[in-house]
């Protein structure tokens, strides 16, 4: 028997080549005489690159930087390893800075971690027409992550996602990642009681699959105040999922503080899966929590691919998609956001294949 060498996250390269072939059939990902600037990395986030090459990219740019996932070298490595495992074109140039000639060359660039931030002198060495990727729902963009007043001044497009688009439907995995995310401190999930903290669309796709899997699900809009301490009260997990605060959530001088919390549940384990908690407090207080580093606002404690490779490789195809409709492709009606853009640009939006 012939063992293949497994791909990025250790997933055998065949699954990993039909995850690839079909997403990109899916959403009718054409990137032939493209130039495409992306991000090198570890993981499953090596195959960005790969899934440009594979929908015709005439180019694909990817620049990797030290991070904590891993060395510049070793996000090149990784790139170039995914390239071989799926059989991808050559045509990767793994780029270890990021420099105005190279910006100036591209006409896709994903809104991803070595390419960001896009401020405003990133901006400038852009070809008018170029379009960014932003990889995400338009409500997701960070300030700081894209100069969208630069974008509009330079005539650079900025795409967004739909997540629930029907052809594409990633938003649903946050669910899951809940769960997962449960599961790493042993909460099993099925006959718990479970506290969802938080406004919008995290929360609101989280507390229903926790449901429908046997969980006592109780919701919290906000940690402060008399309902949220009924909220939490007994609670087995508390999953703080609140991407739109800026503010401290839980800890010192935040909404609810960790002593408050721990009167109420003694022995209350805490998933940070969007927003601003302070972790450390939380393991000083004898309280779980995962993951363990702070995160700050507006960021996931672990992204979809924290789940396996379908779900990014799902939502970067979709990404790149949503940017080849405002350079003149066509695609699904409704899978665009227009973020930044105009003209033609609108048209990209109400186009369907």
């Amino acid at each position: 028997m012939i063992h293949a060498e497994p791909g990025p996250g250790g997933v055998h390269p065949e699954r990993l080549r039909s995850l690839v072939a079909e997403w990109i059939a899916r959403v009718g990902l054409d990137l032939r005489d493209r130039v495409v600037l992306t991000e090198a990395a570890t993981g499953h986030f090596a195959l960005t690159p790969v899934i440009a090459a594979q929908a015709g990219a005439d180019r694909v740019l990817a620049v990797a930087e030290d991070s904590r996932w891993g060395s510049a070298r070793e996000a090149c490595d990784a790139v170039g390893a995914a390239r071989r495992a799926l059989g991808a074109p050559d045509r990767i140039d793994c780029l270890d800075r990021l420099d105005p000639d190279t910006l100036a060359v591209a006409d896709l660039v994903t809104n991803l971690g070595a390419v960001r931030p896009l401020d405003a002198a990133r901006i400038a060495s852009l070809r008018e027409g170029s379009v960014v990727a932003a990889m995400c729902e338009a409500w997701e963009i960070r300030e700081g992550d894209i100069d969208q007043g630069a974008c509009a001044r330079r005539g650079v497009r900025v795409a967004a996602v739909n997540e629930d688009h029907p052809l594409v439907d990633v938003f649903e995995h946050n669910g899951l990642l809940a769960v997962k995310m449960l599961q790493e401190l042993q909460i099993e999930v099925h006959g718990t009681r479970i506290c969802v903290a938080g406004r919008g669309k995290f929360a609101a796709r989280i507390a229903p699959v926790l449901a429908r899997l046997g969980a006592d699900v109780r919701r919290a809009e906000a940690l402060e105040g008399e309902a949220a301490l009924q909220a939490v009260e007994g609670a087995d997990a508390l999953v703080v999922a609140d991407y739109d605060r800026t503010d401290l959530l839980l800890g010192e001088g935040g909404g609810l503080s960790i002593g408050a919390l721990q009167k109420r549940a003694p022995h209350v384990a805490v998933v940070q899966f969007a927003g601003w908690i302070r972790p450390g407090e939380l393991r000083a207080a004898g309280l779980r929590v995962f993951p363990e580093e702070e995160i700050g606002p507006r960021r996931m404690g672990r992204t979809m691919a924290y789940l396996g490779p379908a779900p990014l490789v799902g939502l970067h195809s979709a990404g790149m998609k949503a940017a080849e409709m405002l350079l003149g492709g066509d695609g699904p009606i409704g899978l665009a956001q227009i973020v930044v853009g105009g003209g033609d640009a609108a048209r990209a939006a109400e186009v369907s294949r």
